[in-house]
């Protein structure tokens, strides 16, 4: 093999500064085969990362379905993807953080990965060795591990955990705020209702006013009656300003989530379908279940590792040196290194029992995010049934007051048995049971958002199946 013909650099180095006193031919190759061995390793090493970081950085390749897919990429309109959401996803710096944390992970992977290739290391020793004179000497050290009870495997396999847990985190961030979009669009809608009421309420009471000044005309009504429709006329307008200002208030607010400029569309979430009664409900769907399920599993890893702590490790050493002061002599090793650590004041034992504890609390934990989010749908549930059957009663309260507004207004105009504070009085209810019945449907709208977040759900909902957004696959 040509391996054992390699004459490392280090050792040139070594023939350059002294020439005077050469390496003899069998220090070259035992040099040559440890800083040989060391070099093949590190061409052999290399792997691909692991299938879940695959999954959840798939790599963009020009011209492929991910780099088509990128919603950080894609031009506005392309996408599928409603620009209220894409505009969310886009523009939210937490969102970015998140992503930019998942990247810092999987670099991560890499650096404990590193346990197994070669170490080469250089340094400059000096002070008394041994019976040697005080002098300086100059040390390359070329180490390879071979074995280490699982020790470096572990340390892999908490980084890809801890990877996946911040990718975990991306997904619960990227729902928190989509939730918070979409909850925010309705509640904008929700003004836009009430203005239209609103609007409405103040044509009624302008009606009134000017059929209350021409039976005030006619001697029919008296002035009390007419201040008292102009009375319901400036409430009207009060009412339907404090709407304009509440919805243009959402609308800003809306723009700002979103990043959508110039005002948000009435049907911007287009035929996007957020309910969620009839589904089955699993909690290992919510990121935040499986965020805390990766977090038990890396505190196993770490009880592992606190178990297994005095465990030795074994390492193939290589070792050349050199007298950089004083006579030149230089030297060459190879070593089978065996390492464990005997005593360390107690550190080990404190380090299993906080192993141990951890592990348990990681344990609670994961129960507590199960409990935690199962309480959450459940709630959103029951608000939804109850807001259904609170809808079907103000519409039966609605249609009721509808008719007896008309049999007042007859009674006031045809027969004079009902006075204009009584059909004033009907009409202000009927409109107030129109804006409630507007808000409840609103609210059961914005429970149905909860419902499906907690679900784990909303994203697919949305349309973000199959999309990627700053390389990172928005369905696990």
């Amino acid at each position: 093999m040509t391996i054992w013909k390699t004459e490392s650099s280090a050792i040139r180095w070594f023939d350059r500064v002294e020439p005077k006193v050469p390496l003899s031919r069998n220090t070259h190759r035992v040099a040559g085969i440890a800083c040989g061995l060391c070099a093949f390793l590190i061409v052999g090493c290399s792997s691909d990362p692991p299938s879940e970081i695959q999954q959840i950085r798939p790599t963009l390749q020009e011209g492929s379905d991910f780099a088509s897919n990128d919603l950080a990429r894609v031009p506005v309109g392309s996408s599928g993807v409603t620009p209220l959401v894409l505009g969310t996803l886009r523009t939210r710096a937490d969102i970015a953080e998140a992503a930019q944390k998942v990247e810092a992970g999987i670099v991560g992977i890499d650096e404990a990965r590193a346990g197994y290739y070669p170490q080469l290391s250089a340094g400059v020793i000096s002070g008394l060795a041994g019976n040697t004179e005080n002098g300086s000497r100059l040390q390359v050290t070329a180490s390879q591990l071979l074995y280490d009870f699982g020790g470096t495997a572990r340390a892999v396999s908490r980084e890809v955990l801890a990877s996946q847990g911040k990718y975990m985190r991306f997904l619960e961030v990227v729902d928190e705020e989509l939730a918070e979009t979409v909850k925010t669009y309705w509640t904008m809608r929700r003004y836009v209702e009430q203005q239209a009421i609103a609007d409405k309420q103040l044509q009624t009471m302008q009606q009134l006013e000017k059929l209350s000044q021409s039976r005030s005309n006619e001697g029919v009504n008296s002035t009390t009656d007419l201040l008292e429709a102009q009375r319901r006329v400036q409430s009207a307008e009060t009412i339907l300003l404090q709407a304009q200002l509440e919805m243009a208030n959402a609308n800003r607010r809306l723009s700002r989530f979103s990043g959508v400029s110039g005002g948000i569309a009435d049907d911007a979430l287009g035929t996007i379908n957020l309910t969620c009664e009839g589904e089955k409900f699993n909690d290992a769907l919510s990121p935040r279940v499986q965020l805390a399920a990766l977090q038990k599993a890396i505190a196993e890893i770490d009880l592992k590792d606190a178990e297994n702590a005095l465990f030795p490790s074994v390492s193939l050493e290589a070792v050349a040196d050199r007298d950089i002061v004083g006579s030149g002599a230089s030297g060459v090793g190879v070593n089978l290194k065996v390492d464990s650590a005997l005593f360390s004041g107690g550190a080990h034992r404190s380090r299993k029992v906080i192993a141990v504890k951890t592990a348990k609390a990681a344990d609670a934990a994961l129960e507590a995010a199960r409990q935690d989010i199962t309480l959450e749908h459940d709630n959103a549930i029951a608000d939804i049934k109850g807001q259904r059957v609170l809808i079907a009663s103000l519409e039966k309260q609605a249609d009721m007051l509808d008719e007896t507004r008309e049999l007042y207004r007859r009674q006031f105009v045809e027969l004079g048995n009902r006075t204009i504070e009584d059909v004033l009085d009907i009409e202000d209810e009927y409109f107030r049971s129109l804006r409630d019945l507007a808000e409840t449907r609103i609210n059961l709208a914005v429970r149905q958002v909860d419902c499906v977040k907690s679900s784990g759900r909303l994203r697919a909902r949305l349309g973000l199946d199959g999309k990627f957004l700053h390389g990172l696959a928005l369905s696990p």
